[in-house]
């Protein structure tokens, strides 16, 4: 796939996420914050399979089809555009269902008894918004802490609360929760983070 399309695709999506954390900064000015919650609340289950969703690239590789090979970007929709098949969706798939259904839709009318494997070429990215000295757009990494992610946006401004972080997972609502240093609080792909003013 044509590198300078995944990143207009890219710019659209980065573009959207970096509007919505105005939104959110805009919103957190004017409406009561959540609740405070603990943060042994915010656990992940990391049992279950990573999902993927819209700003995900994936790469496919279908053995000794190159034109099926590459890397593909999840556009807004969940959907990507795979030469020859046409449009598919991939969010809310697994890398290993997203496999199946792919040799599925070519096994028969495309190519006969495909193989298919899928991997996650890079997760979408998180974004660390409010009182932090470079709010933005940054790569997942996993492992990634709520701590960690303020520091890659410059640490705190003088009015940013250091006890406290919104946190909006990705289609979810916005939970407030308390930082304590003995319970990290992991971040996932698609995460928006925002640091709120310490209440004076």
């Amino acid at each position: 796939m044509d590198g300078s399309r995944i990143w207009r695709r890219s710019g659209v999506i980065v573009t959207a996420f970096v509007t919505l954390c105005a939104s959110v900064l805009s919103g957190c000015s004017t409406a009561p914050l959540p609740k405070v919650e603990q943060a042994s609340e915010a656990k992940i289950d990391t049992s279950a399979s990573y999902k993927i969703a819209p700003g995900d690239t994936v790469h496919i590789v279908v053995y000794n089809e190159a034109d099926l090979t590459g890397d593909f970007l999840v556009l807004p929709e969940g959907n990507i555009q795979l030469p020859i098949v046409g449009v598919v969706p991939v969010a809310g798939l697994s890398a290993d269902q997203l496999a199946q259904s792919l040799t599925e839709k070519l096994d028969g009318k495309i190519l006969i008894q495909p193989r298919v494997s899928v991997n996650l070429a890079q997760l979408r990215s998180v974004y660390v918004a409010g009182a932090v000295n470079r709010p933005g757009a940054y790569a997942y990494a996993p492992g990634l802490t709520v701590q960690m992610a303020v520091a890659m946006a410059g640490g705190y401004t003088d009015r940013g609360a250091r006890r406290r972080v919104l946190v909006q997972r990705f289609g979810g609502n916005e939970r407030q929760f308390a930082l304590d240093p003995a319970t990290p609080i992991m971040v996932l792909p698609g995460d928006v983070l925002t640091v709120p003013d310490r209440e004076f």
